[in-house]
């Protein structure tokens, strides 16, 4: 539709954009709803990448950050609420345990409510 040289100028991008037929809602919807079987787009102070969500054990509110909690255990600050998170991740993969917490409840092998044990 168009190509665009570095430095990008805005008007520029705005009129390429505005080529294309999608609105800012469009664009704002492929960043979700996911599916189990789909990947995330992870990006870090560090790094960006692309994360299955199968692989997203939990994530833990941080104002307007989150942990993302991997299940081999590493765990990715991002710039990104919990809310934001519950509204684009699979709701048959992940339960809201709190206002704080979601979890991927395909990785959870027991619960342990008042000292007793439950395996699942």
């Amino acid at each position: 539709m168009d190509y665009l040289l570095k430095p990008v100028e805005p008007e520029r991008l705005a009129t390429a954009v505005a080529r294309l037929g999608i609105s800012d809602t469009e664009v704002d919807d492929a960043c979700g709803p996911y599916h189990a079987d789909d990947e995330v787009w992870i990006k870090t102070s560090r790094r960006s990448f692309f994360l299955p969500v199968a692989k997203i054990a939990a994530i833990h509110a941080a104002g307007n950050y989150s942990h993302v909690i991997c299940v081999e255990g590493q765990e990715h600050l991002v710039r990104r609420s919990l809310r934001d998170w519950e509204t684009a991740l699979p709701a048959d993969c992940f339960v809201d345990l709190d206002r704080s917490l979601l979890i991927n409840w395909h990785h959870v092998d027991r619960w342990i409510i008042r000292g007793r044990k439950i395996d699942l």
